[in-house]
Order: C-alpha cells, then structure tokens, then sequence
C-alpha cells in the first residue's frame, strides 16, 4: 500500500481541535479534484447545456473560488446540494437581532415545497441563489427538520439584479424531488435527505475501502 504523506497547519483560532484542521485540508484537496475534473468536463464537451451536475455539498466555501466570472463559466450547469445545515442562520444575509431563523420556515414546508431564493455573498463576493426543498414527506421522518435539502447555484452576471429565474428554480427543484428516496433506510441515519445518485456513488466509492482495522493493521507494517 502505497501512502502520501500531507502537511497541514493547525491554526488554534480557526480549528477547535487538530483533528478539524486535518479534515479541512482533507476537504480542500478533494475539491481540488472535483473542481479539475468539472473542468475537464467543461473543455471536452461531456457536461452538456441541457444537462445538470450536482456536488454533493455547499459551493459557497470552495477556496478554489478566485471570484472572477471565469470561475462561474465552470459552475454555470451545477448546483450543490447539501444534506445538511445550521437551521439557526438567519433568512436575511444581514443579520439582525431577533430576526426570522431558517430553521422556523422550514418547519412549514409539507412535501415537495421550497422557499424563496435567499440571496447569499461570500467573503470573495461572489454571489448565491440558495433555497431549501422538503424531498420527503412529514410523515416518514422523526425529526421535523429530516427530509430537507439545501440547494444553491452560483449566480450569473445577468441574475446579479433580477435573480435567478423562477421556471430555472422550479425546475431544478422538481428534478431533485424525482431523485429522492433512496432505498437506504436503517443503513444511513440521513436517509431521508439522500438523493439516489449520490446515494448510490457514495456505496460505490465506500466499497473500495478497506475496514479501518485492515488500514491501520498495514500502515503499522509500514513503519515497523
């Protein structure tokens, strides 16, 4: 087994323990091989116009992100997709005390509904649509909050005024509702927020793992 070993710096004010920084390098290398091979995508054709891909996780954070509209180009037929989020942010990117949390408007959707479009910014200025979409029912779920996904899609120069177009919103959302309900209950605890694909992609990349006891069994070999 051939192993790489990677340096990375643990900063005491932005990572609780080092365990979080080593996970946050782990997160920027993989998104620098998500991000090449949408690229090479792009170049070769494969990611046609009338075709939608979708990262599994928040776009708003990529480091990658140099903020220039070249950037976008990449992003222009992908949406990320999130199984989870903080229900506590506010709905508004100016936050004020006491205003409305996400949290509270999301206990209102029944099957199939969405939010508006929130407008959101990121420290590069580049701008988000992001909306919040209800793939299974209240009456499958435990937890009031299971069953929702969050979606958000980069914002093109023509969307920076109006917003992005409802039929584009709609449409995606209606897409993503026919890709839920993945048959993985009782073997993955965010069962109702799966989407199948992911689902099924995320099996396949696992069952090229070896268990943790194999792993460490042979990286102590390695070092004796």
């Amino acid at each position: 087994m051939s192993l790489e070993v990677v340096s990375y710096r643990f900063e005491p004010d932005k990572h609780n323990v080092p365990a979080n920084a080593a996970i946050a390098k782990a997160n920027t290398m993989m998104h620098d091989m998500e991000i090449e091979i949408l690229s090479n995508m792009v170049r070769s054709g494969v990611l046609d116009t009338d075709r939608m891909l979708v990262v599994d996780g928040s776009l708003q954070f990529l480091r990658q992100d140099t903020g220039k509209a070249g950037f976008a180009d990449l992003f222009y037929n992908v949406i990320g997709v999130s199984k989870s989020f903080n229900p506590m942010l506010p709905t508004s990117s100016k936050s004020k005390r006491g205003g409305v949390q996400i949290g509270a408007e999301l206990l209102k959707l029944e099957y199939g509904e969405r939010t508006p479009v929130f407008r959101k910014e990121n420290d590069r200025g580049r701008v988000f649509g992001v909306w919040y979409l209800r793939i299974c029912p209240k009456s499958r779920v435990s937890n009031p909050l299971d069953g929702i996904i969050k979606v958000e899609k980069m914002a093109l120069e023509d969307h920076l005024d109006s917003g992005i177009p409802t039929d584009v919103v709609d449409n995606i959302s209606l897409s993503l509702i026919n890709e839920g309900s993945p048959t993985c209950y009782g073997r993955d605890k965010r069962w109702a927020n799966h989407l199948y694909p992911i689902y099924l992609t995320e099996t396949l990349v696992k069952s090229a793992f070896e268990s943790d006891f194999v792993f460490i069994n042979k990286f102590k070999q390695d070092f004796r």
